[in-house]
């Protein structure tokens, strides 16, 4: 696959270098990009999901005045692109087309994670077809390449099907235009086969998607285990003999949040959920009061940004739980240090 300059690099956090003085300084910049869970429905039940026993509360999706608000509100204070996720679902709630076009019609750029169930031209055409309108990104959570495995993964029985799943996700791929990127991710936890994992890479060359992704299974009941040196090798192996088109996105190996400089760069994007709950970043499942800032509801998103409460929580995040994580801003921090101590960036 011919690469582009910033595909898939973690430097791209440099195009927030002077947010980050900002940040140095005390004063926090407007977040240009949202991560969105307008709901925590999910269809299902995946080992290595961690938001497990969240999901299992009452079902709870935005409504369309509630979105519409919600990213009204993003737009105005400086938003330019959305990921839709979860949490839940992002494509299960209804009027899924309706959401990304008017994010669209804002002009936000939109990225979608997503398990791929609702990628139906047949069954959903308005959703399929605003996919390939609107956006820039399609991240499919295949997470397995078998209805064997998909079954040990998504614990829902033999009621959904794999290949259905990555026949219509490969219809969309076949059919997509400009810039759009489409993404075999795959999630490795207590289940772990090899046989399967390079049947993942096979798929995503033979389908033509542009990148095939792996990630190991971080801070929950079906962790992976101590072997992921041994199984990136295995993995890289593979796939440098099969892909030709495809990119390979894998590194097993835990970079660890430095104490002395925290986590400041997560103050450039936010995270808002079907509650309307803004939290500082993804990883606030298991410290929900230490990393919840406020409700877009209750107080608008400009005073929840720029408050005391968001600067005081920021600067006490703890560094120990963020190591649990396998989050690129622990890399993107790394980066962005280094680039403010020697101050190359100022040069052309």
């Amino acid at each position: 696959m011919e690469e582009t300059v910033f595909d898939y690099l973690d430097k791209r956090i440099l195009s927030y270098y002077h947010e980050a003085i900002q940040i140095k300084k005390g004063i926090f910049p407007n977040p240009r990009f949202m991560i969105f869970y307008p709901t925590n429905f999910c269809p299902f039940d995946c080992t290595f999901c961690d938001y497990e026993d969240l999901n299992r509360e009452k079902k709870k999706t935005l409504k369309k005045i509630e979105w519409e608000f919600l990213l009204n509100e993003f737009k105005n204070n400086g938003g330019l692109a959305i990921e839709l996720c979860g949490g839940g679902e992002p494509l299960a709630i209804p009027g899924a087309a309706d959401l990304i076009d008017y994010a669209a019609k804002l002009g936000l750029k939109i990225g979608i994670l997503t398990n791929g169930l609702f990628i139906n031209k047949a069954k959903y055409p308005e959703i399929y077809n605003s996919i390939l309108k609107n956006c820039s990104y399609v991240r499919v959570s295949m997470e397995s390449a078998s209805q064997k495995v998909f079954e040990q993964v998504r614990r829902t029985g033999s009621a959904f099907s794999f290949q259905n799943i990555l026949d219509n996700v490969s219809e969309l791929i076949s059919e997509k235009k400009g810039n759009l990127q489409v993404s075999y991710k795959y999630t490795i936890g207590s289940v772990c086969d090899l046989d399967d994992i390079y049947r993942a890479i096979v798929f995503a060359e033979e389908r033509s998607f542009d990148s095939v992704q792996f990630k190991t299974a971080c801070n929950v009941e079906d962790e992976f285990g101590d072997n992921r040196n041994l199984l990136e090798e295995k993995i890289k192996e593979f796939a440098k003999k099969t892909l030709k088109r495809s990119k390979l996105v894998c590194n097993f190996k835990r970079s660890k949040l430095d104490p002395k400089i925290g986590c400041f760069m997560s103050a450039v994007h936010t995270l808002i959920d079907y509650n309307g709950d803004v939290f500082i970043c993804c990883y606030y499942r298991h410290r929900i009061q230490k990393h919840r800032i406020g409700n877009v509801f209750q107080k608008n998103l400009y005073d929840i940004w720029h408050s005391f409460e968001h600067w005081q929580k920021l600067k006490n995040i703890d560094v120990e739980e963020c190591n649990l994580y396998d989050c690129r801003f622990i890399r993107y921090n790394e980066i962005m240090e280094n680039a403010l101590e020697t101050g190359q960036l100022e040069f052309i």
